[in-house]
């Protein structure tokens, strides 16, 4: 991990297509009704890794998938950065250039069985301290169906709450485990005063408002705000992620234009 005072005046500096050093293999999730997803584990390099994030992308129906852009950053960031195991994958009928899903999708109900498939992974690999993070589409498949016993908390990216209800909000409450909201003072769809005002239901929920923020978090600025609240809540006391890098780094191509 680069974590000396340094780093932040000296070496590459961290773009949006810089790809730092980590251990990353092509995964297959496998659910309960049957389906095979496809995913990427990023692992730390040369060590274990200290936490774990389960990534939960935007709606594939508006050109979400796993390579969405801020996982994609944490992906190619945070296993260096901060020890974190990053898994990214496309939920069912989702297709990136990792490939296709199987089935179809199906509006956020049988992938239910696609987020079980996530934590069963991280228990089947012994993956530690896991927590969901949803973005957009991805916050509604937490609050509906990540209440599992083995996680240890979720922080969503713009919650639309478009299909989470009440009912799914007074589970989590129930639940107990840490819940981070991060809501952008522009999103297209709940901003921050309606968010706490929907999530008052959790007395557990930490809603940030973020100045300045859109929907999709378009920009470094906003990318690494997200990425250094993810880290801060995940590992309390982690130093600020550094804007450079003294190390190896590959530069990955420009995607094509999506979510």
């Amino acid at each position: 991990m680069n974590d000396s005072p340094a780093g932040q005046d000296s070496g590459h500096q961290i773009r949006s297509l810089t790809v730092l050093p980590a251990r990353r293999e092509d995964v297959e999730l496998h659910t309960a009704d049957g389906l095979a997803l496809v995913g990427e584990l990023a692992l730390p390099a040369d060590r274990d890794p200290v936490a774990t994030l389960l990534t939960f992308h935007p709606l594939p129906t508006h050109g979400g998938y796993m390579d969405s852009h801020v996982y994609r950053k944490a992906a190619w960031r945070l296993p260096e950065l901060a020890d974190l195991a990053v898994l990214r994958f496309n939920t069912r009928g989702t297709s990136s250039p990792r490939g296709r899903s199987e089935g179809e999708f199906d509006g956020g109900e049988a992938e239910r069985y696609d987020v079980a498939a996530a934590i069963e992974l991280a228990e089947f690999r012994e993956l530690p301290r896991p927590w969901l993070v949803g973005w957009s589409f991805g916050t509604e498949l937490i609050l509906k169906h990540g209440t599992d016993p083995s996680i240890e908390g979720a922080i969503l990216l713009s919650p639309p709450l478009h299909r989470a209800t009440d009912a799914d909000l007074d589970r989590w409450a129930a639940f107990g485990k840490p819940l981070v909201v991060l809501v952008p003072e522009l999103d297209d769809y709940l901003r921050p005063d309606e968010a706490r005002s929907r999530f008052a239901r959790v007395p557990q929920a930490e809603v940030i408002g973020v100045d300045g923020a859109k929907h999709l978090w378009v920009g470094e600025p906003a990318v690494r705000r997200v990425l250094d609240e993810v880290v801060q809540h995940v590992l309390p006391g982690h130093p600020p992620l550094p804007n450079r890098y003294d190390g190896v780094v590959q530069h990955a191509a420009a995607p094509a234009p999506t979510t």
